[in-house]
């Protein structure tokens, strides 16, 4: 089996990682861009569901006010370790693919790095035994990361679990909320109302009844 963890060391140094979190972004952009990776994931593995043991994409997106920490889960078949050197490098797209869904404008990683300053991926590929936790601090790091081997946590057959903490931003504010939700459902509907994906933030399924396009002054839609 090829050494698939042979990666130490991020392509870009920590001082241009510390610049994405200035950029100018919204919280739901940010967030988007989870779901369309986990989406992207599940539609590349669509046609062998059963080996995923999925019947539809699930992302469950919470926040921990206590730990102050956002927590997105899906389980979508989880990230092979031979992808790691693209999930962990700043710049690189995904591969091409026939699925291959609209950009967001950042990519994940860089949403990350935007919404907090410590983050852990937990991942299983659903056609392998182990599971891996990739941990980035960008106060501490220095042009490294941490990649270990640990216990699987979960009884899905691949998954991800990303933590992000000690956010940059305010999540919790009413209309940040508000806001996410709705644009959520918006953004991902055709994949929701043709049963494709389901979003839970916060214990609510997002539904397209509930949020509508969003209407601009002059009633235009968004």
């Amino acid at each position: 089996m090829e050494n698939y963890l042979n990666i130490s060391k991020l392509k870009v140094s920590n001082n241009t990682l510390k610049r994405y979190r200035d950029l100018d972004y919204k919280v739901w952009y940010a967030i988007s861009e989870f779901v369309d990776n986990s989406l992207h994931s599940y539609l590349e593995n669509l046609e062998s569901p059963n080996r995923i043991g999925i019947s539809k994409c699930e992302v469950l997106i919470n926040l921990d006010e206590k730990s102050n920490t956002l927590i997105i889960e899906d389980n979508a078949g989880g990230v092979h370790p031979s992808e790691f050197e693209r999930l962990l490098s700043v710049g690189v797209p995904k591969k091409e693919s026939k699925y291959q869904l609209s950009e967001f404008g950042m990519g994940m990683k860089t949403a990350s790095i935007w919404l907090g300053n410590n983050i852990t991926i937990t991942t299983k590929h659903f056609e392998l035994q182990k599971t891996y936790r990739i941990s980035i601090q960008i106060e501490n790091t220095d042009d490294e990361v941490s990649i270990k081997e640990v216990p699987n946590s979960s009884g899905l057959q691949g998954y991800t679990r990303i933590e992000i903490s000690s956010l940059n931003r305010n999540l919790s504010h009413k209309r940040t909320v508000s806001k996410t939700k709705e644009s959520l459902a918006s953004i991902f509907k055709k994949y929701i109302e043709s049963n494709k994906l389901d979003i839970i933030f916060q214990g609510e399924t997002l539904s397209t009844d509930k949020f509508s396009l969003m209407k601009n002054n002059d009633g235009s839609r968004k």
